[in-house]
């Protein structure tokens, strides 16, 4: 609801040793971005912390960035 619509959205994941990297990037909607309550951004930023990770988000060079990083589990025993 607050994206570009017309810009693409673009995922990547990356796993490292120890953590997961997950990031979403997209255009922001032009120069009057819509106000909302970041409630979304702050449910996903506790969902993190609650798992051992964090939540970061910043918009930059037109662009909103969001990153969830959160520690790799242990592999069960065989």
């Amino acid at each position: 609801k607050h994206s570009d619509t017309s810009d693409p959205v673009v995922l990547t994941m990356h796993a490292k040793e120890d953590r997961i990297e997950l990031r979403c990037s997209n255009g922001t909607s032009g120069g009057n971005p819509v106000v909302g309550t970041s409630r979304g951004l702050q449910i996903m930023k506790a969902a993190c912390a609650e798992l051992g990770g964090r939540f970061e988000y910043e918009r930059r060079g037109g662009r909103f960035q969001a990153r969830a990083i959160l520690p790799r589990l242990p592999r069960p025993a065989v």
